[in-house]
């Protein structure tokens, strides 16, 4: 086992500098070590040395060159070059890291998502989870070139559908007036999990599998690789399970959805919380655990386990890491929410 010790840490809770960050969406390191971050409140780039010196900050919220409107990410490809999606303006805008703008392309997106979910590939190649255009909606991978024209496009395999009842992953509730309808997230239900790599392929853990199983397919091929490790499962703690039901029944409460089968509320959690690629083509997998302490299972390009990494970090996992062989770079947040 290893431990994350802690080299350097930008952010602050006063706020007012460079390093005052609002909502963190984004984050990619340079080859000699340069960080940059997507600040979503403020829509705002911003780059930083390798010992934490403000270098630049590039954007600002609007529709003129090299500003955002709704950016919600930040790629980094071989050359340096920073990729900003931005959705309401329709486009992504290319950053030279000590300059600014480089490029505008015109780019449409049908899925959005909390953060961007695309990965540039080591070909040069983008590669964007997506929608069909056509209903009955289905889930399409589209690929683009560097000037955001699309190449070609795979079918993704389809979520597990539920024909008879509520969805697994989620309480259904209905207004009693028939007015208004949804669903409500199931607390500590295995929610589905997938990302991409530099090379193109995918890792995922199945929605509703509270196992540790991950794989490594392709998209419009088959499964490469499948890692599965025997563990005995991490129990919810009962005060957390019931505080969590309590909250999703007051939430209800108000929505006229209330009543509903709360031994569908796990008592366990996840095996596998999170799958972050490393820049070599392995995988590190967070782990349910007993204690306070987060642990990370590191695996090579083969699937071989190399060892487990703890730390005490809250580490903001809808912002992907930075994994380069042993260090890492991470978006983490403090007991306030604060980001840093």
């Amino acid at each position: 086992t290893w431990e994350l010790v802690e080299e350097l840490r930008l952010g602050t809770r006063e706020g007012g500098g460079a390093d005052g960050f609002g909502r963190l969406k984004g984050l990619a390191v340079t080859r000699d070590g340069r960080i940059a971050v997507f600040d979503d409140t403020p829509q705002e780039v911003r780059v930083f040395g390798p010992e934490g010196a403000h270098l630049a900050t590039f954007g600002g919220k609007g529709r003129g060159p090299g500003e955002f409107l709704l950016g919600f990410g930040l790629m980094i490809d071989d050359e340096d070059v920073l990729w900003v999606p931005d959705w309401s303006n329709a486009r992504m805008t290319t950053l030279d890291p000590d300059t600014g703008l480089l490029e505008t392309y015109p780019f449409t997106m049908l899925l959005m998502g909390f953060v961007w979910t695309g990965v540039m590939t080591e070909d040069g190649l983008i590669h964007k989870p997506s929608v069909t255009r056509e209903e009955p909606r289905r889930r399409v991978m589209r690929v683009y070139d560097r000037r955001m024209v699309q190449t070609d496009s795979f079918f993704l395999p389809e979520w597990p559908a539920s024909d008879r009842g509520p969805p697994p992953a989620a309480f259904y509730w209905e207004a009693q007036d028939g007015s208004r309808s949804g669903y409500q997230p199931i607390p500590f239900y295995p929610q589905d999990i997938e990302v991409g790599d530099r090379s193109g392929a995918r890792w995922s853990r199945a929605m509703g599998d509270p196992s540790y199983r991950i794989k490594r397919w392709l998209p419009g091929g088959d499964t490469t690789l499948v890692i599965e490790t025997l563990r005995p499962p991490v129990p919810v703690p009962a005060a957390a399970r019931d505080s969590a039901i309590d909250a999703v029944r007051e939430r209800l409460r108000e929505r006229g959805g209330a009543n509903q089968d709360w031994s569908r509320v796990p008592e366990v959690w996840p095996a596998v919380q999170q799958i972050f690629p490393t820049r070599e083509g392995g995988v590190w997998v967070q782990t349910a655990s007993p204690d306070s302490l987060r642990g990370y299972d590191v695996y090579d390009e083969t699937g071989a386990y190399s060892g487990t990494v703890s730390t005490s970090l809250n580490v903001f996992a809808w912002v992907p890491p930075t994994i380069r062989g042993d260090r890492i770079w991470a978006v983490v947040t403090d007991d306030l929410d604060v980001p840093y």
